[in-house]
């Protein structure tokens, strides 16, 4: 597994670093060792220790300008417009997972840094059996378009000029911070409350990633040695649960196993049946696996949101 000192002296560029998965991120970085760089459109006002703040607006142009000229040797992309707003037109994700993204293959061409970048899990068509790296893929969504036009530059830009690639398609992560509007928040928070909590059949089943393990993979497929072919692995837990199973279990340990009302199946569409990824070429990479088991995910997640909440 990775050691802390595979990233001491490195100098390292976060975009998204003020979200549910940068944040961490930068900070395990900065643990290990390493001189993080963070942009995020609004910084937090507490200092972080080792972690130097850049305030950057990834979907307008011109960003990349006000970057500290330094000897980059990491740049992790985790900048992404909300998955929230499935409303939002094309353009707005292609700002980010497009525009942005060449701003950083440009830099990493520049300086030989290994550039990550955060792809999507949901770009795979559907399937019964775990999704494989090279399985069919689907864009029924504007968000999953732009995943896949990402996808697309990156294997274009370096058949034109190699560069040290790896991209990430992550699968469903969960844990302290999530966003109030995602699932498993709105389930808990609703039973925190002594309401109930109204979801569809919740048929779909989906692969779910605790947050401390998600960080500890990027960690990791950053410091695998560069591969100017570029890389792309599934990072998930390889378990799936339906959304059912995932709210009985916060209700059975919040005590309200009948606040839960389940209603017609989703017609929404990225709602796919199932999820779930297949992470054998991870592991083999990397020897990285998913530490921290379902349980004692649910409830460290579950206490974070009753402190929060005071419930």
């Amino acid at each position: 597994m990775l050691t802390p000192g595979e990233y001491r002296g490195k100098v390292v560029l976060v975009t998204g670093a003020s979200g549910f998965l940068g944040r961490p991120l930068a900070e395990a970085l900065a643990a290990a060792g390493a001189e993080v760089h963070a942009l995020s459109r609004k910084p937090p006002r507490e200092e972080t220790a080792g972690i130097q703040w850049h305030p950057a607006d990834l979907a307008r142009s011109g960003w990349a300008d006000s970057l500290p000229s330094k000897p980059w040797t990491h740049l992790f992309h985790l900048a992404n417009p909300s998955v929230l707003d499935l409303e939002a037109p094309l353009e707005d994700y292609l700002r980010i997972d497009v525009a942005a993204t060449e701003a950083l293959v440009a830099l990493s061409q520049s300086r030989g840094a290994h550039l990550v970048v955060t792809g999507s899990g949901s770009v795979y068509a559907p399937s019964e059996r775990p999704h494989r790296e090279g399985d069919p893929l689907s864009s029924p969504t504007a968000y999953t378009k732009g995943k896949l036009a990402c996808e697309r530059l990156l294997a274009a830009e370096a058949a034109r000029a190699p560069f040290p690639w790896t991209l990430v398609r992550l699968f469903g992560v969960y844990g302290p911070r999530e966003a109030p509007g995602r699932l498993m928040p709105t389930v808990i928070r609703a039973l925190g409350r002594g309401e109930t909590a109204r979801l569809s059949a919740g048929t779909q089943v989906r692969d779910l990633l605790f947050l401390e393990d998600a960080v500890s993979a990027f960690l990791a497929l950053g410091a695998l040695p560069a591969n100017p072919e570029g890389r792309t692995l599934n990072v998930g837990s390889g378990q799936g649960r339906s959304v059912r199973e995932m709210a009985e279990s916060v209700a059975a340990r919040m005590g309200g196993p009948g606040r839960l009302a389940f209603g017609a199946p989703s017609s929404r569409p990225h709602d796919c049946p199932r999820w779930v990824a297949d992470i054998g070429r991870v592991r083999q990479a990397t020897s990285w696996s998913p530490r921290v088991s379902w349980e004692e995910g649910l409830d460290r997640t579950i206490r974070w949101w009753r402190e929060r909440d005071g419930a």
